[in-house]
């Protein structure tokens, strides 16, 4: 994954709101920085259903977001979903049970997950293939896939006296062998991601069968990544020798994490990514080259070069959304979470706008160049392309360059 550069520097951000053409959109400007486009998801039932979980955004690449929605089926089942080309798919869940979670999707659009029943202890590994279908994984609970199918996750652990029903260990999934990659020391591990090297984050409980420390596997060693200050730490995602995740802090304090790693897997340096001023913890769920995204007490967040953003700083509060939690971001700077709209818990979707496309459709085309042309001369912050302060003819340039009508 890329890195997504944002202007961060600005003390205040100040907003115009756009509508598209779509009701569940709206586009937001900041003077000097990146605009958004947001955009509810809505559920597999409909966008005006009460019910929670309502829905909840995982994972996305390229070609889709993954999550979980709730049904419009009368027992109010919760099933995974795939979105693309602004539509929801229920992926549906394995012959037998009633619910289903998708929580990655790779680069090709195949997405991993969960089926189970309530009650069940262990659940089922699935793969939704982007073309159609799927396939069960077997007793392993995926987490993450990457480009080349391999699959992060955890699996039953029954042997030797740490052998408790429940107990999983991390495993590694590749083709039809799946590896147990142990722990640290205690009864039970959890692998949570991978990159494209096959190494695995995740967590895992020590010695003494309460602590637990964030760890990267790599090549049959497992390497605990350590805390700050604290006693205890998780891994939740890795992009290249990039891992980010939480660890406590010596107030005991959950704070997010970044851990840079060297080429064989040691720590080459460990950051505090701090929390919004006045929160008390925050944790990072998901980094994308220098960009992470993540939560800070009940807010969701974004870390870029070095500084911490508040994403509903990007909502006008007007249209009554607020964002809990960022949990993934790519190459191309989208961000994905859940949050409360109107009061209903919703999936949503951050996809950074071309500073030409005025009007927000998607397209910069011949609405734009009449909106331009329109602010000429003044310093309409829309329309002022290049932030000089007067709409002029290097806008008009920069427009032009951008067409895609």
């Amino acid at each position: 994954m890329n890195t997504n550069r944002m202007n961060t520097s600005h003390v205040a951000w100040t907003f115009a709101l756009g509508f598209s053409a779509l009701a569940a959109t709206a586009s937001f400007s900041v003077a000097g920085a990146t605009t958004y486009t947001l955009e509810d998801l809505s559920t597999l039932a409909g966008s005006h259903i009460w019910t929670d979980p309502g829905s909840t955004a995982a994972g996305l690449s390229r070609s889709a977001i993954v999550g979980h929605s709730i049904t419009p089926a009368f027992d109010r089942s919760v099933h995974a979903f795939r979105y693309a080309g602004g539509s929801m798919i229920d992926l549906g869940a394995l012959p037998g049970d009633l619910h289903s979670m998708a929580f990655a999707s790779n680069a090709q659009g195949d997405a991993v997950g969960v089926s189970f029943d309530l009650g069940e202890i262990d659940v089922h590994g699935v793969l939704w293939p982007w073309n159609g279908g799927m396939v069960s994984l077997g007793a392993i609970e995926p987490r993450d896939v990457n480009a080349a199918g391999a699959v992060a996750g955890s699996i039953p652990f029954t042997g030797g006296v740490a052998g408790a029903v429940g107990t999983k260990h991390a495993a590694l999934h590749l083709g039809r062998g799946t590896t147990d990659l142990g722990t640290l020391g205690g009864p039970s591990s959890m692998g949570m991601a991978l990159n494209e090297s096959n190494w695995v984050v995740g967590d895992s409980m020590l010695a003494d069968s309460r602590t637990t420390r964030a760890f990267v596997w790599r090549n049959g060693s497992m390497i605990d990544l350590g805390t700050l200050g604290g006693n205890g730490s998780r891994a939740l995602d890795i992009d290249g020798l990039t891992v980010v995740g939480f660890a406590d802090t010596s107030a005991a304090r959950p704070h997010a994490t970044r851990w840079a790693l060297n080429a064989n897997g040691s720590i080459a340096s460990k950051t505090d990514l701090g929390t919004l001023p006045g929160a008390q913890s925050s944790a990072a769920y998901a980094v994308s080259g220098t960009s992470i995204v993540g939560t800070s007490d009940d807010r969701a967040v974004l870390w870029t070069d070095g500084a911490i953003v508040d994403l509903n700083s990007f909502v006008d509060p007007n249209i009554y959304w607020h964002l809990t939690k960022a949990t993934g971001i790519d190459s191309e700077g989208r961000i994905i979470g859940v949050g409360r709209h109107k009061g209903l818990t919703r999936a949503f979707v951050l996809t950074p706008k071309n500073p030409a496309d005025i009007d927000g459709d998607g397209v910069v085309g011949p609405i734009d160049l009449a909106l331009l042309i329109g602010a000429w001369g003044t310093n309409d912050s829309l329309a002022d392309l290049d932030g000089n302060g007067t709409v002029g003819a290097p806008d008009l340039a920069l427009l032009l360059g951008a067409w895609t009508a």
